[in-house]
């Protein structure tokens, strides 16, 4: 995963929740996770350490490991997407911003590709493929950060599926 994004995160935890829970959060790590994760925000970090580290906040505000994951990856997108951007995209048509969402991908992980289609009006079909084992965690992710993009952007009732493949993982979306 993208050190950025983590960095990313790491602001809305800090800001959100409070610099004392992501310290206990890192005390409770290894110390090679903790100095991977205190690593700076320039290149890659494994996405094992970092469900070890979101897994470690979420247990400090005693949230499940995926309530936590949407609620992170919710948050911080939406920091992301939030001013400017929100209205420039909000301009750009659904083809367009869906498009758009597999070079996203590319600068959040290191691993597969990711593909999207437009199917009719207010239905998309997004697919990564050339990670077989990508884990739960980072399905979810994906998911949540797909959904808060569209819904972000003026879509209205974003609705997904995902389904794992042989090589990856296929996202069905809807939206108004």
């Amino acid at each position: 995963m993208s050190r950025a994004l983590l960095a990313d995160q790491r602001v809305v935890i800090r800001e959100e929740l409070g610099e004392s829970v992501e310290r206990a959060a890192l005390a409770a790590l290894s110390a090679a996770d903790r100095d991977d994760v205190e690593a700076g925000s320039l290149g890659w970090i494994d996405v094992g350490t970092v469900k070890r580290f979101k897994d470690a906040v979420a247990s400090q505000v005693a949230k499940d490991s995926l309530a936590f994951q949407r609620w992170i990856v919710g948050r911080a997108t939406a920091r992301t997407v939030r001013g400017l951007w929100r209205v420039l995209l909000a301009q750009v048509w659904d083809a367009a911003l869906v498009k758009r969402v597999p070079l996203l991908y590319q600068r959040t992980f290191d691993r597969g590709v990711m593909t999207a289609a437009i199917d009719t009006a207010g239905r998309a079909s997004m697919v990564v493929s050339g990670w077989p084992d990508i884990p739960e965690y980072d399905v979810v992710g994906l998911q949540t950060g797909i959904e808060s993009v569209l819904s972000l952007t003026g879509r209205a009732n974003v609705t997904s599926r995902a389904t794992r493949t042989a090589d990856g993982v296929a996202y069905d979306l809807r939206w108004q």
